[in-house]
């Protein structure tokens, strides 16, 4: 019969009591590591450098900067997006009546979207909505 010891369960996360902002591993100038948050200043003794383990980051994801933005074209616009006919669109620059209807988060998330009318013909946008 053998025993073994749990394994303490690591907090993986801990956030500032004072602005909720996350709390980062760190060492303060005498060594000691704390967890500290980098928007308020607020700092905490984290203690043993066991105790630290839960904090190391396993895997460093690098993304290219392609990765990081997608840029949408008057060109993508033109060939990829479907065109659909709205009753009583009618481009104010070129007078075709075939559009384009385009939902996108323009915003924060907790924002309603926003949608836009790409006439199908000279690609003029018209915002409707927030």
């Amino acid at each position: 019969m053998s025993t073994t010891t749990p394994k303490k369960k690591s907090k993986a996360m801990e956030f500032c009591p004072k602005c909720e902002d996350l709390l980062r591993p760190a060492r303060d100038d005498r060594g000691v590591i704390i967890l500290k948050c980098e928007n308020c200043g607020y700092q905490r003794v984290l203690g043993n450098e066991d105790s630290l383990e839960g904090y190391r980051r396993k895997e460093v994801i690098k993304h290219t900067p392609k990765e990081h933005l997608l840029v949408l074209d008057e060109e993508y616009y033109q060939k990829k997006m479907p065109t659909t006919a709205v009753t009583d669109f009618k481009c104010r620059k070129c007078g075709y009546e075939k559009c384009s209807l385009v939902t996108m988060q323009t915003r924060r998330a907790d924002e309603g979207m926003t949608h836009f009318l790409i006439c199908g013909r000279c690609g003029h946008k018209l915002k409707i909505g927030s």
